[in-house]
């Protein structure tokens, strides 16, 4: 059985192919022969889909897809083109920011910027600000949370205000404000999960070994293109106590009712508080109780129906 390639697919959905095409043959048109520059050709003999598989009818050279083609172009190895295609085409953030961030947050600069993820944030487990390779801007002093994709690619920096000093609380590293799973690159193989309202939840969640995750971009927002992550997964909802949290549970329940496995919302965990932070902070022992209550959770048996989740249809 092929295995498919997510990443290649990626490359296809947001590649112009043939324009990359004709960056090495500008006469190229669209499913036919070009010179082939690897023999003495005369009689344009390399023929390129648009895709970018390929076969040459002199010397028999042949590319599977548009990443072999680059390869061969480029003098690339493969494993190398695929990951400089795809990190063109998602517009990867380098990981050398990240690390100086990073630095940043560890250095006597950032002392203030870690108190306050300790102790204001409920990140007591320092091994956790590390894993998740939580950082310090020293430009606009916002803290930076990388958000990577299924591949480790780090795709977005959402910069979390801490310091009363912007009105906005996260913002978007410019040009990557696509809304996505966070954190995507740790959930992939995840069978249960807790979403969760925003970043900070998120990470004090996972710090207390529960698994859980989050939209970037608030109670509302999500991306269908990234329902796949929870497909046929069990799916607990823990959004704030409050009219905004309330609205975006319901929403998401609408949303993922015909993606997951099962659905199930959780109540408050405290009267304390208005989200899993406040929880945690005014009682860490809840959220030993909601791990226990999700590692337990069993859903019922029977066999369950597949519905099309755009026109909702039962598929048969």
């Amino acid at each position: 059985m092929k295995i498919k390639d997510r990443m290649l697919d990626v490359i296809l959905l947001k590649t112009d192919v043939p324009n990359l095409i004709r960056s090495w043959f500008p006469d190229y048109i669209d499913d036919n022969n070009v010179i082939c520059p690897f023999h003495d050709d005369l009689n344009a003999s390399l023929h390129i889909s648009p895709d970018g598989s390929a076969h040459c009818h002199g010397c028999g050279w042949s590319a599977k897809s548009i990443i072999e083609l680059f390869a061969k172009m480029e003098d690339y190895k493969y494993v190398d083109a695929r990951r400089v295609l795809y990190e063109d085409v998602v517009k990867a953030v380098s990981p050398q920011r990240v690390a100086a961030y990073m630095k940043n947050l560890w250095s006597s600069d950032g002392k203030s910027a870690l108190h306050y993820l300790v102790f204001k944030r409920g990140l007591h487990d320092k091994t956790t600000i590390v894993n998740c390779k939580l950082g310090l801007d020293p430009r606009t002093q916002r803290i930076t949370i990388p958000v990577y994709d299924q591949f480790g690619t780090c795709v977005n920096i959402r910069m979390a205000s801490w310091n009363r000093k912007s009105d906005n609380k996260m913002v978007n590293m410019r040009g990557h404000g696509e809304v996505r799973v966070y954190p995507e690159d740790k959930i992939v193989k995840s069978k249960k999960l807790l979403l969760v309202e925003g970043e900070w939840d998120c990470l004090v969640a996972r710090q207390h070994g529960i698994d859980a995750c989050t939209w970037t971009g608030g109670a509302h927002n999500f991306n269908p293109d990234h329902y796949w992550l929870f497909r046929n997964k069990t799916v607990f909802l823990l959004y704030d106590n409050d009219s905004a949290g309330e609205k975006g549970k319901w929403l998401m329940i609408d949303q993922l009712r015909y993606v997951v496995s099962a659905l199930k919302t959780v109540d408050p965990l405290s009267n304390e508080g208005k989200d899993v932070t406040d929880w945690a902070l005014a009682d860490p022992e809840c959220m030993e109780r909601l791990r226990i209550f999700i590692d337990m959770f069993k859903v019922n048996g029977g066999r369950r129906k597949k519905v099309c989740p755009t026109c909702k249809q039962e598929i048969r």
